[in-house]
């Protein structure tokens, strides 16, 4: 593994796997059984529908990750075969889907599923049914709670720390959040709230109101106005950008000075398009950035970029990783079985293009986060700005 992990970081990715890798006979071992099947995991996504962008992205990148092993020879001869499932980001196709995926017995593994709510519907069915499923963007504090199900992402508590150091870092008195009426916005509210009674009065910027809008709510104003008469310096929302764009251009029609703190959904071409001049200087956490000087991270974004002819978005660089800690599993494991996969992915660990991946016993993949935010029209990182949650609590 140490031998790999060198050669990941010196050919930015581009790895040799084909290291020994003892194969088991039966239904989970490939199409038949065979030696000279491809090893299938499955992407689980919104590919059509309101959030089709960010399925098709995080598809996108699982599909280098693919492309990437098997030119390096695949794990022990054998390559892997990327199958796709559009899931529509609805919790009731999420689960058919789930449940279709898991029948097939020569799928070892699963990447997928863009928010919370969907997800969680869909881990039922992989825990039942013995599936190892590796989470990319749903951050609910409840997903992990099955020894098949894995995440790569922030979770809702790093981010609302990130969030409130960013206020703090702008010196603002007085904020609010905007969330939606759903289990993520109360997630976010909860831990946000958390993290302010953990800092106690160590922490200044103080929060003035928390606004709500339904699905699908593009007409902001009335959660704008109180936001206004709260006296908010600055605010924060978690919506995707479909619902962040219109809310940030009609609050500038009231006040040009209010500065935004957008999620990591937002980090997206589309929402650069849409916004226009209203997007700068708004800024936002990731885990990962396109621009970062990192080796293997310019590796996948050249590739990203030639291949689609855009820059790759924070969940791409997470499904990327997520797709890697597929292939380090099965050559730790020694077998391509779902149980294997299960076992191995607690004691993998390497150097991904979103920090050091390694699952804890629960299943996650802790992330530190870093920041960036939008300077005429391109995004830009802001490095050290960010310190993990408990170095920022250690600070004040």
């Amino acid at each position: 593994m140490k031998k790999l992990i060198a050669i990941l970081a010196a050919a930015a990715m581009l790895l040799s796997l084909a290291v020994g890798c003892g194969q088991k006979d039966g239904p989970d071992s490939g199409k038949d059984g065979t030696s000279n099947d491809p090893i299938r995991i499955a992407y689980v996504g919104p590919l059509t529908g309101d959030n089709a962008e960010y399925g098709q992205t995080m598809s996108n990148a699982v599909q280098i990750a693919v492309e990437d092993v098997n030119a390096a020879g695949g794990i022990g001869g054998r390559t892997f075969e990327l199958v796709t499932f559009d899931d529509k980001n609805d919790a009731t196709e999420a689960t058919t889907v789930a449940e279709k995926v898991c029948s097939d017995k020569s799928i070892v593994g699963v990447i997928g599923h863009f928010s919370s709510g969907v997800a969680l519907a869909a881990s039922g069915v992989y825990q039942e049914n013995g599936m190892p499923y590796i989470a990319i963007s749903a951050a609910h504090p409840d997903l992990c709670q099955g020894d098949y199900i894995f995440r790569n992402n922030a979770l809702y508590d790093t981010e609302a720390s990130s969030m409130l150091q960013t206020m703090a870092s702008k010196g603002v008195s007085k904020f609010g959040i905007l969330v939606p009426n759903s289990d993520a916005g109360v997630s976010v509210t909860t831990e946000i709230q958390k993290c302010l009674d953990q800092f106690g009065d160590k922490y200044a910027p103080q929060l003035a109101t928390i606004q709500r809008f339904d699905d699908g709510t593009t007409d902001m104003n009335a959660q704008i106005q109180e936001m206004i008469a709260a006296g908010c310096e600055a605010v924060y929302t978690n919506a995707p950008y479909a619902q962040a764009v219109p809310f940030m251009t009609q609050y500038r029609t009231y006040d040009q000075n209010v500065q935004f703190v957008v999620t990591a959904a937002c980090f997206s071409p589309t929402f650069l398009e849409a916004a226009g001049d209203t997007a700068n200087g708004c800024v936002l956490a990731t885990s990962f950035f396109y621009g970062s000087a990192n080796a293997a991270v310019k590796a996948f974004v050249d590739k990203y970029v030639k291949k689609y002819d855009s820059n790759p978005s924070n969940f791409c660089g997470q499904s990327y990783d997520a797709a890697y800690s597929f292939f380090y599993a099965v050559e730790k494991a020694g077998e391509a079985t779902r149980d294997g996969i299960r076992d191995a992915l607690h004691e993998i660990e390497f150097e991904g293009l979103t920090g050091m991946m390694r699952y804890n016993e629960s299943g996650e993949c802790l992330k530190q986060q870093t920041l960036v935010g939008v300077e005429d029209g391109k995004w830009v990182e802001y490095p050290g700005v960010l310190l993990s949650a408990t170095d920022y609590l250690n600070s004040l």
